[in-house]
């Protein structure tokens, strides 16, 4: 199913000293809160009621939610949560950009001021660049903007 099956014991579980005194706050879940890839971006392929989960996160202010499942990788934002797509093997082109696909590697380091990634082609070994990707994604759920980019607060669609 896509819906949260535990969003109280998810609530719960934020308010606890230990997420609340952690320097970030990662959440990973198998299923994007917003449309990432062509062939994904359907009903039962992304979480249903993603704007409600995002006010979620944002309260107990978690730095990123983590996805896969969609098969491409995209550092993108919705308001002040970061949405980490961590792409994979067996890649998929972007919502409205076909011809994208492409397999990725991801490293995420953790520090007091944030959680950095570098991702790699999983073919070439080349780090990927940002300004390489598509700055807007218009997916499922509503759109998401790249993280390096003003989001301004995105409205649903």
């Amino acid at each position: 199913s896509a819906k949260l099956q535990n969003r109280a014991w998810l609530a719960a579980a934020l308010l606890t000293e230990a997420a609340k005194s952690a320097g970030q706050r990662l959440v990973v879940g198998h299923l994007p809160l917003y449309g990432v890839s062509i062939g994904r971006n359907t009903l039962g392929n992304v979480l249903q009621d993603a704007e409600r989960l995002r006010a979620l996160l944002e309260g107990a202010r978690v730095t990123m939610y983590l996805s896969g499942h969609h098969a491409a990788y995209y550092p993108g934002q919705r308001g002040a949560l970061r949405v980490f797509a961590s792409g994979g093997i067996g890649a998929r082109d972007y919502v409205e950009h076909p011809g994208t696909a492409r397999s990725t590697v991801s490293l995420l380091e953790f520090s007091d001021s944030g959680i950095k990634d570098t991702t790699f082609d999983a073919v070439s070994g080349a780090r990927i660049a940002r300004s390489s990707l598509p700055p807007r994604l218009n997916g499922l759920n509503g759109s998401i903007t790249r993280d390096d980019l003003p989001n301004g607060m995105d409205k649903p669609r």
